[in-house]
């Protein structure tokens, strides 16, 4: 079960071409944090599978990375309901990975064959506190643990010949969520570069929204949807400026 059908893959690649030369057009614009940048051609991507493990951010952004990848020639993007069994197991209510721990899981029990690239967000669950736990310093994965969970799910994306691409952790200034604060969301994009240096590349979609207050609902995380496929655009861009083939 893939999460893109063949036929919409068909229908996005046919009506969504242009995609790109608009993020292109955007890079251009002069907007706050964004670079003038070239991107590379619609084929980019020909023949690459790839794999989206992640928060709620991935699920509100999808619908933009995914058009973005597919016409620039990704052979399928592929989410975490196309895994109903490992969704059953861990009750996941919601397309959402969760903590490191859970993406651990996991990429040690799922058949990845196929896979080429995995697109990868895990840590805002992991700093928060642990189920009915009132220590505000209490992390549900703590950093020694975060860090030992990001270097195995490499170390099992390395024995598979899959590539990683990490998107960074962000929040923020006005969140509401308490153990979302700016040092937490650094101290954890940092443990994430010591894990994740040299065998992963990283992708910030954030230092493109960070200046958009509108692009997020009041808890100042979540994105409302229209905003948010436009930042999966975004992201999906970024992704092509890697130069994966």
């Amino acid at each position: 079960m893939r999460y893109v059908p063949v036929m919409q893959r068909a229908i996005t690649q046919i009506a969504v071409r242009g995609a790109i030369a608009m993020f292109a057009a955007f890079m251009f614009a002069g907007c706050s944090k964004i670079q003038a940048q070239a991107l590379p051609p619609t084929d980019a991507l020909t023949g690459l599978t790839f794999l989206v493990y992640g928060d709620s951010l991935t699920q509100l952004t999808r619908g933009g990375t995914s058009n973005v990848l597919l016409a620039a020639g990704a052979q399928d993007v592929i989410y975490l309901k196309a895994y109903p069994a490992f969704f059953a197991s861990e009750g996941i209510t919601d397309d959402n990975g969760g903590d490191s721990a859970r993406a651990l899981r996991f990429f040690q029990t799922q058949d990845l064959s196929g896979i080429n690239v995995v697109i990868l967000n895990c840590g805002l669950h992991d700093m928060a506190p642990p189920p009915g736990s009132t220590d505000p310093d209490a992390r549900r994965v703590p950093p020694r643990q975060f860090i030992n969970n990001l270097r195995a799910i490499a170390d099992i994306c390395d024995a598979n010949g899959i590539d990683i691409i990490w998107r960074e952790l962000y929040a923020t200034q006005d969140t509401v969520v308490a153990y979302r604060n700016e040092d937490r969301v650094r101290e954890y994009r940092a443990l994430a570069h010591v894990a994740l240096d040299g065998r992963a590349r990283f992708v910030d979609a954030y230092q493109y929204t960070e200046n958009h207050k509108l692009y997020y609902k009041p808890d100042g995380v979540h994105m409302n949807s229209i905003d948010a496929n436009a930042v999966g655009q975004i992201i999906g861009g970024a992704i092509l400026g890697l130069g994966l083939n």
